[in-house]
């Protein structure tokens, strides 16, 4: 994938599959979360990225037919991806809470 380093190793990855074809990916690496968008046809775009240093941990946020899973920055900001998937969005964040721990 054109938006990793070389030597840059990939822990999690969690694609959203909430209500549009085009929710975003996160992947976890042993730098940096990157947040990625489908734009289709195999073609993907950057949306953003924060070091590893700067995640403060993660949380699954339910609603009544999706949720969000959301990564918790140390400025206050966040990163949140749709889901309609629990099992999933919950493995995700337990395993990068694993991961922080």
């Amino acid at each position: 994938m054109k938006y990793l380093a070389p030597d840059e190793i990939v822990h999690l990855a969690f694609r959203g599959n909430g209500w549009t074809f085009m929710d975003p990916m996160l992947i976890v690496t042993d730098r940096r979360i990157l947040r990625l968008r489908d734009l289709g046809f195999g073609k993907w775009s950057k949306r953003g990225e924060v070091a590893a240093r700067d995640v403060l941990g993660a949380s699954v946020n339910r609603r009544f037919l999706f949720g969000t899973v959301e990564i918790h920055l140390r400025s206050g900001a966040s990163f949140r991806v749709q889901y309609n998937t629990g099992s999933e969005a919950d493995a995700f964040v337990e395993g990068l809470e694993r991961l922080l721990g």
